[in-house]
């Protein structure tokens, strides 16, 4: 059958949206000869029945290609990869849309897993003369798995025949052999090992709950399709209510965390204003009134290659930026990544593992766990890396300065009623009162300032405080046989103090006759406060929540978690051991570095051969003798050694050494190896990475003041901080 549709002619498709066509589009199409539903709608109004979402995407993307072979007077190829083709209506209506572009070549791959429909599509690209055009390919889309070896067939459940659909069984379950519930076995590949395209610019999926592994098998791909227009990618999910897919597992918000994680901004295509990105905002919009459970949602790069409109051939071609998580303002000369991701999956390994340890099945039967924020959270940034841990649900966040545990009060992760501990620093008369205002825990870390305290004017909130004893650091905390003077104080404080917990640090969790004297103390005066709590009279201070944690700074220590278990340096990937109190110890296998210093190269220059250092002296002899006998290629860091002590310098891109050739108090200048890969790549803007040994960052070896971005997390909302690069031409 024959689709014709003329400029400016409007129908509605599939979502019932409604569409206009703005060029005319004519095509063939062989449809089932028997009741079918995509069949029966061609037959019946002789227009796509295509997603109007995905019509209305091509024809956006035909308009910007349009502008841009038209600014720079050359031929373009557009490259469209359709998962769940189906009979092709899509991607015969997409290619005949975009080859209505002057200067423009379309190539497109209908990937289809029932063999009668690609047998269907393929008729109808001979009918249409598109045989050089469009590629058929009759194979079910499979996911990468961790050993390398991707299933070589899936086995697929059909639903009603007048629907033509399939949806993949994860179970062996008896079925009828024809009509509804019957199962073909259709071959399966990885399609980064079946598609031969550089780049793509269009996705499309429609695969009845397969997207996430459709997005897994291409990310080789969508990778290489970084700049220009970038990959514009359009999925249909369903929702609870939609009928459709029948496995119990299926969680679609897991194809928009992939793609929100790799620098994809998602919305819904009905309505683009409605973001998809935060954890929680697809189940809310399945609940909210009125929802459509079967929806298209629309993917594109929050960058884009200036090259796309420019019709110059200047010396520095701009190429797609990085986008960093960070305010907005001049570049800084370096900055710390912080990968969200990397926190989010520590904080899950130690879960799982105290879980079984503790006699569990997993991260369900773990202690409840407080992250130490100490020392700027070990060097990553306090603040987003609280942020980050509160909305992964740890159940406390212990921290060494006042102004950040308010601005972790305030931050839209962190709940009203998460326990804040500043933890270690007793606070002064001046910021007791607002960190009582804000619900922020202090330390009483000594009788006198127990004594100094009582003394202050009382605040118009309850201060919150949580009592350390010493058990044997003899660093911080109230000597044992101070703990029930202490007690006493606090409860007699009611209701201008509110005594909530108490805690101690261990001496040492590796020699266990020491940890069994050091906890024999501790918990001969967590029964001392035990005792003199149920002494008070109701309602003066005795029955309120009371929390008891304990932690030590070389050690995760399980088996003497109390209420809660502190934990620093493990969380942040810092190979501490864990210990039991008998003495056990163990090396956690998983926790990873996740903090990395970068800077870029400010400036990239050629030195012809005669060319001296800067500065030399004079046991170089470069004062009567050229240094440089070679042309070589040098970077510009712009780091200075007072900062940056160490030796190795790495580019980004590659991994590769930089070897440092002039070192001054504001800048590093570095030699860019002809027989290296970033040779090739050398551009201003390019990033480098300031590393140690093995380029294994240290928790403490990046300055404080070099600010700190977080990456990849897409559910803690940070300002994006774009840059733009530039290639250095030859």
């Amino acid at each position: 059958m024959q689709v014709v549709v003329t400029q400016g002619h409007a129908w509605r498709g599939a979502e019932n949206l409604g569409m206009r066509s703005d060029v005319p589009v004519s095509y063939w199409i062989a449809l089932y000869p028997f009741r079918e539903l995509v069949s029966d709608f061609v037959r019946a109004r002789g227009v796509p029945y295509c997603n109007e979402s995905i019509l209305r995407v091509v024809q956006q993307l035909a308009r910007k290609m349009a502008v841009a072979t038209e600014r720079s007077r050359t031929s373009r190829t557009f490259r469209i990869l359709e998962v769940g083709a189906n009979l092709g209506d899509c991607t015969l209506w997409a290619v005949r849309r975009l080859q209505a572009v002057p200067g423009l070549r379309v190539e497109a791959v209908a990937i289809e897993a029932s063999p009668s429909s690609a047998a269907l599509l393929r008729r109808s690209v001979r009918l249409n003369g598109l045989g050089g055009a469009i590629e058929v390919m009759n194979l079910a889309a499979a996911a990468p798995t961790l050993d390398g070896k991707s299933p070589q067939s899936v086995r697929l459940m059909a639903k009603p025949r007048c629907s033509n659909s399939f949806t993949e069984l994860d179970v062996e379950i008896a079925v009828p052999e024809g009509g509804e519930g019957a199962v073909e076995v259709v071959p399966a590949a990885v399609l980064d090992d079946v598609i031969a395209f550089p780049r793509v610019d269009l996705l499309i999926s429609h695969t009845n709950g397969q997207e996430l592994a459709v997005l897994r098998g291409v990310r080789r791909l969508l990778a290489r399709s970084i700049g220009g227009v970038g990959c514009t990618v359009v999925l249909q999910l369903y929702g609870p209510q939609s009928g459709v897919i029948r496995n119990p597992s299926y969680v679609p918000a897991r194809a928009l965390r992939w793609l929100a994680h790799r620098g994809y901004d998602v919305a819904l295509a009905r309505s683009p204003w409605r973001r998809l990105h935060a954890p929680g905002a697809l189940s809310s919009y399945f609940t909210s009134p009125g929802a459509n459970h079967i929806i298209n949602v629309v993917a594109t790069p929050r960058w884009r290659s200036a090259s796309m409109s420019s019709g110059s051939s200047a010396s520095v071609v701009a190429k797609s930026p990085p986008c960093l998580s960070w305010a907005s303002g001049s570049r800084p000369n370096s900055w710390a990544e912080v990968d969200g991701r990397v926190l989010r999956e520590n904080l899950h390994l130690v879960r799982m593992h105290l879980g079984r340890a503790a006699g569990g099945r997993g991260s369900e039967s773990s202690p409840p766990i407080g992250a130490v924020l100490k020392s700027n959270a070990y060097g990553h940034g306090a603040v987003l890396a609280g942020r980050v841990f509160a909305s992964a649900r740890i159940d406390a966040l212990f921290v060494s300065e006042p102004e950040t545990a308010l601005q972790l009060r305030v931050a839209p992760e962190v709940p009203e009623f998460m326990l804040i501990v500043l933890l270690y620093r007793a606070p002064d008369q001046g910021i007791a009162c607002t960190l009582a205002a804000a619900n922020v825990t202090a330390s009483v870390l000594s009788m006198a300032w127990l004594t100094q305290a009582a003394a202050w004017p009382p605040c118009p909130h309850r201060l919150r405080l949580h009592l350390m004893v010493d058990s044997g650091l003899s660093r911080e905390g109230v000597d044992p046989s101070e703990v029930a003077s202490a007690v006493r104080l606090l409860l007699d404080g009611w209701p201008r103090w509110s005594f909530d917990g108490l805690y101690t640090h261990w001496c040492c969790p590796y020699d266990p006759g020491e940890m069994r004297r050091s906890k024999a103390t501790f918990d001969e005066a967590v029964e001392v406060v035990a005792r003199m709590r149920r002494s008070v009279e109701l309602g003066r201070g005795g029955d309120v929540p009371f929390t008891v944690h304990a932690s030590s700074s070389s050690a995760s220590l399980y088996g003497a978690n109390y209420d809660l278990l502190r934990i620093g340096g493990l969380l942040f990937g810092d190979p501490v051991d864990v210990a039991d109190p008998a003495g056990g110890r163990f090396t956690l296998p998983g926790p990873h570095r996740t903090l990395l210093w970068k800077s870029y190269l400010s400036d990239v220059f050629r030195v012809r051969p005669g060319t001296r250092f800067a500065r030399c002296s004079g046991r170089q002899g470069c004062l009567g003798s050229v240094v440089h006998s070679r042309e070589i290629l040098l970077g510009v860091v712009p780091v200075g050694a007072a900062e940056y002590s160490h030796a190795n310098i790495f580019s980004g891109p590659h991994r590769e050494r930089l070897p440092i050739v002039e070192k001054s108090s504001d800048v590093l200048v570095v030699e860019i190896p002809q027989s290296t890969r970033a040779f090739a790549d050398a551009r201003v803007g390019m990033e480098v990475l300031l590393c140690e040994r093995s380029c294994v960052q240290g928790l403490f070896n990046v300055p404080g003041h070099v600010p700190r971005v977080l990456l990849y997390d897409p559910s803690i909302r940070t300002p994006d901080f774009c840059q733009q690069e530039s290639v250095l031409a030859s």
